[in-house]
């Protein structure tokens, strides 16, 4: 028995070496592992601030305790003075990650500005992303920035926040995975807050809206009446009422399991929209990713033989 577990144990490592890299990310520059685990819709409800939190300090400090985003244990502000002395992450033979600051609010005394990561493979770079930000303006009562966690596994995990007076809220979170194959961070999930609604991508089959809200009695001349209201490249809160009237509409048509594979073919086609990067970029991509799948809806339904 010990003879057998030994083996499984020694067929365990080889195999991770063999279908896995393990990649040794010095401590200062991993990020905080927190956020590779983390549930979007808890951090939204622990992280609300009560209506008196800036009056009453018994309030703020039992919000500020609630949210854990106030005890992390990760400094990001101190990456901006690690990059000027060192900004090389990992290192092995051909592979490098290189963290960098953004050219344009480059100063080494300042604690903000974008931060990338980048893949380099035999001193070329082969991809890049948007990994952190400490702090930028969005408008007059707002902030935001971006956290991330680089996990030996090679998986990447980052999170854009946006604060106001009432609270801090996650936004838009992706988890990449570093593929030494292709040389590139591939995206492998990716899960939107936006519009009072969660929307959740799984790449490359997967675009679900998670909300509770159905409108499975809308009719036609609502549809139609919803459809003019949309203007081309904004967001508009008709697209979720038009998503899930043709999607009920769909379902109605076939078979559980055959909405199921034809709806991962359909989403693979929108799938292939630009992705979103800062948070300016979250509703444009969000409207045409709903103007294409309720596209492919109607294309489907109106198939000869799903009448």
């Amino acid at each position: 028995m010990k003879r057998c577990s030994f083996i499984t144990i020694i067929l365990f490592i080889v195999s991770s070496s063999v279908y896995g890299q393990s990649f040794n990310i010095a401590k200062k520059y991993r990020g905080d592992p927190f956020f590779s685990n983390n549930n979007m819709l808890e951090l939204e409800h622990d992280c609300i601030r009560h209506p008196d939190y800036w009056q009453d300090e018994d309030e703020k400090k039992k919000d500020d305790e609630r949210c854990p985003l106030n005890h992390l244990t990760f400094d990001f502000s101190r990456l901006y003075k690690l990059i000027v002395k060192n900004p090389i992450a990992y290192k092995d033979n051909n592979i490098q990650l290189r963290l960098s600051k953004s050219k344009q609010d480059y100063d080494p005394n300042e604690d903000g500005g974008e931060i990338t990561l980048s893949l380099i493979y035999q001193n070329k770079v082969k991809d890049k992303i948007f990994l952190a930000d400490n702090f930028f303006e969005l408008g007059e009562y707002a902030v935001g920035y971006q956290r991330y966690y680089i996990a030996p596994s090679g998986d990447i995990y980052t999170i854009l926040f946006v604060e106001t007076e009432e609270g801090i809220t996650p936004i838009l979170r992706k988890h990449y995975h570093i593929d030494t194959n292709k040389m590139e961070f591939t995206l492998k999930e990716m899960l939107i807050s936006a519009a009072d609604t969660h929307f959740q991508i799984i790449y490359p089959t997967q675009f679900n809206v998670l909300t509770e809200k159905l409108q499975l009695d809308y009719s036609q001349q609502q549809s139609d009446s919803c459809q003019e209201e949309i203007k081309d490249g904004e967001y508009h809160p008709c697209y979720l009422d038009l998503y899930q009237y043709y999607e009920n509409k769909l379902k109605q048509k076939l078979q559980n399991q055959s909405f199921a594979t034809l709806k991962q073919k359909m989403d693979s086609i929108c799938l292939t929209a630009a992705l979103p990067v800062y948070h300016k970029d979250i509703f444009p991509y969000l409207s045409k990713m709903m103007s294409c799948s309720i596209q492919q809806f109607k294309q489907e339904i109106n198939q000869p033989g799903k009448n």
